[in-house]
């Protein structure tokens, strides 16, 4: 089994911009995942995305795939709720562009694919060529990349994922990610991979080869702000996950790193989530 540090990660999104309370701040899922990958001191970081300037996204240890695009995607945000996503309206002011397989480094290869798209940027045969192109890669995806509906200047709408979503995906080797509201309970589908359904991290149902199990965490954290939970809760357990190869444990990481950040508000730093790392692994 790898170590984080022998990892090469692909991170697929857009970036965006969010309009809350008279400000507007930075937001998507590649900017929460960033932080938390280089604190696991992964041994590569490539981002495909789409945004008008991408010079804030590049760092030390991260490379940028940018989709030519004449608009940054933006959201405003209807409710001042920062408790509960499921429970937010967002409307869409202005959208990115598609995301393009072709604007990556055919030479490169990637041990993770994280896809989690917010603004239907990723298709289904997107999802098939990255496949085709990294046979050998773990291959994530957020149910939102398809959950979500967006029209520019309406609210977005979050449907439930239907078998023969499930079904194609499913034959694409991918892990599945999404809430209790993009997701019906496991036993109604049927999915051979590792299919994972969580209610605001509490609890969670994990499908794989057609066997389900739950468990139930408990918070003890006041919340500041739960925006990025989900991406910062996919990334950590996917890194816990291909490093031992032992589910409950990867859960276990992933429920705990993740409650760390819901005190902290907007997006965590590069330190803090190295702070976090270390006080996990015993280091403080």
């Amino acid at each position: 089994m790898p170590s984080a540090d022998q990892l090469n990660v692909l991170l697929v999104g857009h970036v965006s911009l969010d309009h809350r309370e008279a400000r507007l701040l930075p937001g998507g899922p590649p900017r929460y995942q960033i932080p938390i990958l280089l604190a696991h001191q992964v041994q590569k970081i490539d981002v495909l995305t789409s945004v008008l300037n991408d010079k804030e996204l590049r760092m030390d240890g991260v490379r940028i795939f940018n989709s030519p695009t004449l608009h940054d995607t933006v959201f405003s945000f209807s409710s001042n709720d920062r408790e509960n996503e499921d429970d937010r309206t967002l409307v869409l002011d202005s959208r990115a562009a598609d995301l393009d397989v072709t604007q990556l480094d055919a030479s490169s290869q990637y041990d993770l694919i994280i896809i989690s798209g917010i603004a239907e940027e990723v298709s289904l045969e997107m999802v098939s060529n990255l496949r085709s192109l990294y046979s050998q890669a773990s291959i994530v995806v957020d149910a939102q990349t398809f959950a979500r509906t967006v029209h520019v200047g309406k609210p977005a709408k979050v449907k439930t994922l239907d078998q023969p979503i499930l079904d194609l995906l499913d034959d694409l080797g991918v892990v599945l990610r999404g809430s209790f509201v993009e997701l019906e309970d496991l036993e109604h589908y049927s999915y051979k991979g590792l299919l994972i359904r969580t209610n605001r991290g509490e609890d969670i149902q994990v499908n794989l080869e057609r066997k389900n199990r739950s468990y139930t965490f408990t918070k003890t954290t006041e919340i500041t702000d739960s925006t990025g939970s989900g991406d910062i809760f996919l990334v950590s357990f996917m890194l816990e996950y291909l490093t031992t190869q032992n589910i409950e444990s990867a859960l276990e990481y992933a429920f705990e790193y993740t409650r760390q950040f819901l005190s902290i508000q907007g997006i965590p730093t590069v330190e803090e989530a190295e702070q976090v790392v270390k006080s996990m692994r015993g280091m403080d």
